[in-house]
């Protein structure tokens, strides 16, 4: 069906309606002229008279209601075209529907121009039998208002048929402006009516009341209807603008990813360029002297007040690394505990590739290195002293001690006491030399790793063989002796249950790396895994860290 098919299907509807609305009283009147003819013209009678004025007064309302008609049907034709014209996207599914809709539409025009010759011969059937039979004129009066009733119906089924094919406000109001005007007829009538037979119009009035209710239930449904349908492209504009949304942010989340991707090489070149700078910074191993400054781009920072202080001690392999990786794992093994300092032992090449990995500001030494994030204010050959606080300084101090001859010769089963006897007044003279630095009134913290066992280890009650022997190892005795106190027996008294071992080898398994304290309160200290370095290599030697608290007074 075509627009011009909707069109012309819009605008008979309405004058359809009328004529069926007008169609009785044109029809009533046409039976009183046979009744004039039985005078054989003699007469002029009253009714006569009244019938041409009647006829005459019809004309004019006709062609009036005509005029009003094709005025109507012009507003209606132009509001089509423009709605119809926002329609066309739902056309093609409504074409099948319409279709349908127009043949129950020609049926009901059938029926209903049907019913309307009916009910005029009937009400032309009771007007002139009145006189002659009440029981004939409840019987037509019963069939004129069941006819009325179809009749209702079929235009209820018309209006809706309308409804559907219009779709719009203003097709709604031009239909509320119709109904006012049938309704305004429908009165008239019924006053005409009323004169005629008051009886028969009460009726008329009820069923008229009826209509009236069935209106107020289509306009309902109507807008019922218009909602739904309003509902509908509401609905459908949501979709449309939730894609349209949704592909922005797509485009937007695309042009952030990218964005996003140079940024992170930008700083991904940036951090490049700093690590090459930072290289720069350390020179090779057999050109480099002691003690050297390394400093990157962190920011240095100062304790708050009543604040503990984390530090680590990480004894790392005498041999240089063979494997790349090793430096990387063990970073991320401490990376999570962000302890401000760090003491690093250990072959320096380890040591430097560790400074390195974790772009911190640190200080090398000839034992290994000294990482922090408090400001350094002064570096000596041992050690460096920090500002914990605002009026509070602490000095760092860290010592490697490596020896292997006096393990060898426990294992072996050798005379290890003379062997480390040998040795004790050189080994005595490097912590003497350390101990010489700093005041003893500063609070002191001392990272070492002495690569020998604490003589408060061995004693006859030890659950370790070769440990049960009073035996004063020369060099904890010596730091204890000068006010500095092992933190992680401080911590764990028994040596027994707690050995606290960091070198691990298959035959001797001991404690020979240490944090001391002078000055500072030990709170708590535990063993640290350090990556690859705690996992025994090829000839099952592991080593492990120490993490301690502490409280400077």
């Amino acid at each position: 069906m075509n627009k011009r098919t909707i069109l012309l299907i819009c605008t008979l509807l309405p004058l359809l309606l009328l004529g069926c609305q007008s169609y009785t009283a044109s029809k009533g009147i046409a039976a009183i002229e046979p009744l004039a003819s039985i005078t054989d013209g003699k007469t002029i009678t009253k009714p006569s008279t009244l019938q041409e004025a009647k006829a005459k007064e019809e004309a004019e309302a006709r062609e009036k209601e005509q005029q009003q008609q094709e005025v109507l049907a012009s507003q209606l034709q132009k509001q089509l075209e423009q709605k119809l014209s926002t329609l066309s996207a739902g056309e093609v599914k409504l074409q099948a529907t319409i279709t349908d809709l127009e043949n129950q539409l020609a049926e009901a025009r059938k029926k209903s121009e049907q019913l309307t010759v009916t009910l005029t011969a009937l009400t032309l059937e009771k007007e002139t039998l009145a006189k002659e039979s009440e029981q004939a004129q409840n019987e037509g009066n019963e069939r004129i208002q069941a006819l009325e009733q179809q009749n209702a119906l079929l235009s209820y089924q018309i209006a809706e048929l309308q409804n559907l094919i219009e779709e719009q406000e203003a097709q709604q109001l031009q239909q509320q402006a119709e109904r006012k005007k049938l309704e305004q007829e429908q009165q008239e009538m019924q006053a005409q009516q009323d004169a005629e037979n008051a009886h028969a119009w009460l009726d008329l009035s009820n069923q008229r009341d009826e209509l009236q209710a069935e209106n107020r239930l289509l306009k309902a449904q109507l807008e019922e209807k218009t909602l739904t349908i309003e509902e509908k492209v509401k609905l459908e504009q949501q979709r449309s603008a939730e894609a349209k949304r949704l592909e922005s942010e797509k485009q937007a989340a695309l042009k952030a990813k990218e964005a996003e991707q140079q940024h992170m090489a930008a700083e991904e070149e940036a951090r490049r360029l700093a690590a090459e700078q930072e290289q720069m910074k350390i020179p090779p191993l057999d050109k480099i002297t002691f003690p050297r400054l390394y400093t990157t781009d962190m920011n240095a920072s100062l304790a708050k007040e009543g604040e503990k202080l984390l530090a680590l001690m990480i004894p790392l392999s005498d041999l240089p690394w063979t494997n790349a990786n090793t430096v990387k794992e063990v970073h991320q093994s401490i990376s999570d505990l962000n302890a401000p300092v760090i003491f690093v032992t250990g072959h320096m090449e380890n040591v430097i590739a560790l400074v390195r990995e974790m772009r911190s500001n640190a200080a090398l030494f000839s034992s290994g290195a000294i990482i922090t994030s408090f400001p350094i204010l002064e570096v000596s050959d041992g050690g460096m002293e920090i500002q914990y606080q605002e009026k509070k300084t602490v000095r760092l101090a860290l010592a490697n001690l490596p020896e292997y001859q006096v393990v060898e010769q426990v294992l072996r089963g050798g005379d290890w006491k003379n062997t480390q006897k040998s040795l004790e007044k050189q080994r005595l003279a490097q912590v003497e030399k350390l101990l010489a630095e700093g005041s003893l009134t500063t609070p002191t913290l001392l990272g070492a790793s002495l690569y020998e066992p604490s003589y408060r280890d061995w004693n006859t009650f030890s659950p370790v063989a070769y440990r049960q022997v009073d035996y004063l190892w020369p060099l904890s005795e010596r730091l204890e002796s000068e006010g500095f106190f092992d933190t992680y027996r401080l911590t764990h008294f028994n040596e027994a249950t707690s050995a606290g071992n960091t070198l691990l080898t298959p035959q001797w398994q001991e404690r020979v790396d240490f944090l001391f304290s002078r000055k500072i309160l030990p709170l708590e200290s535990t063993l640290l895994t350090i990556g690859g370095e705690s996992a025994p290599d090829s000839k099952g030697y592991s080593r492990f860290g120490i993490v301690a608290t502490y409280l400077i007074p």
